[in-house]
């Protein structure tokens, strides 16, 4: 809550038309109006009225306009969040905005970017105009916080590196799987990471430069030493990978990219595989910076086969969506 107008920017203030008082005679001078404070909004450039819906790292301008007949004084701007008590963000003087005394009309223009801590909130934004005859008037603003969304994609099954039933070799992005020729020859560049099992690491996910998976997939295809080399395979994505503690109950309930970021937590990815999988695992990655440098989960939705030809395991992705 104390970071959302942490970004606050004063863009300036225009004044005119000063006010006149009349006098003349005994008449008396009737009391002005009070003043009036109408706020203008876009988000991202984008005129919207309220209520506004935001993700994280919109930028929110609010455009003031006062009429105070009685000359203005002082603005305040209040926030509260989910209808708790307000708490003023900012005060705005006429020496703060430059403006003489007996002004009645003044602009002001004021922006805040949006924070991902306050997903799922809906923040009022409250806008007080006094007057020199102590006069108020308020408008507010409500900003509903929404998350980004993520790419969620469907069960996928991947083979093994002597099943010839099953794609081996995964594009995390589009949710797309590849034969090993396909990916040798044609898909390299897409592929995110790949599928394999050995007696040792038993059911694994690894990335193409991972010396594990070199080794078996260059026993798998006959007449190569290097299956995975750079030598044989033009673009290796550097995916790296970290084990997690999620459950697959926390996976599931995962439904934007906050929350994704939130259980991915603050770590730097740095193994080449995630091995000895079984079924209601979830770990996290990173795709290569060639490919986004996308923060992604996946769970362990089964593991399957008795013998090379049948390998398998079918994960469950959720994934940052790829910049257009």
């Amino acid at each position: 809550m104390k970071n959302v107008f942490k970004n606050l920017m004063i863009y300036g203030a225009v004044a005119s038309m000063a006010f006149l008082y009349s006098c003349g005679g005994d008449e008396e001078t009737p009391a002005p109006a009070t003043p009036t404070i109408a706020v203008a909004t876009t988000v991202n450039g984008t005129a919207a009225t309220s209520p506004l819906n935001v993700v994280p790292g919109d930028e929110v301008v609010f455009n003031v306009s006062i009429n105070a007949e009685g000359g203005f004084n002082v603005y305040r701007v209040f926030v509260s969040k989910d209808g708790g008590a307000a708490t003023k963000l900012a005060e705005y003087t006429r020496l703060d905005l430059s403006v003489d005394a007996g002004v009645a009309v003044v602009t002001d223009s004021r922006a805040t970017e949006i924070e991902a801590e306050d997903v799922g909130s809906t923040i009022t934004f409250e806008f007080e105009v006094v007057d020199d005859k102590d006069q108020t008037s308020t408008t507010e603003v409500e900003v509903v916080v929404n998350d980004n969304p993520i790419s969620t994609h469907t069960e996928t099954l991947l083979g093994g590196q002597s099943n010839s039933s099953a794609n081996s070799f995964y594009n995390s992005i589009e949710n797309s799987t590849y034969a090993y020729t396909s990916f040798r020859d044609d898909n390299s560049a897409n592929t995110d990471f790949c599928f394999f099992y050995g007696n040792t690491n038993e059911y694994t996910i690894a990335a193409i430069d991972d010396a594990d998976a070199n080794t078996a997939f260059s026993a798998a295809i006959d007449g190569t030493d290097d299956a995975l080399g750079s030598s044989v395979i033009e673009t290796r994505n550097e995916t790296r990978f970290v084990t997690t503690s999620i459950s697959p109950a926390e996976f599931d309930a995962i439904d934007g990219e906050y929350a994704l970021l939130d259980a991915f937590g603050d770590v730097t990815p740095s193994a080449t595989k995630q091995n000895k999988l079984i079924a209601e695992t979830v770990f996290a990655f990173e795709l290569a910076e060639s490919r986004g440098s996308l923060k992604g989960l996946a769970k362990v939705v089964s593991t399957g086969g008795t013998s090379g030809t049948d390998r398998s395991i079918t994960i469950l992705v959720k994934i940052q969506e790829a910049a257009e």
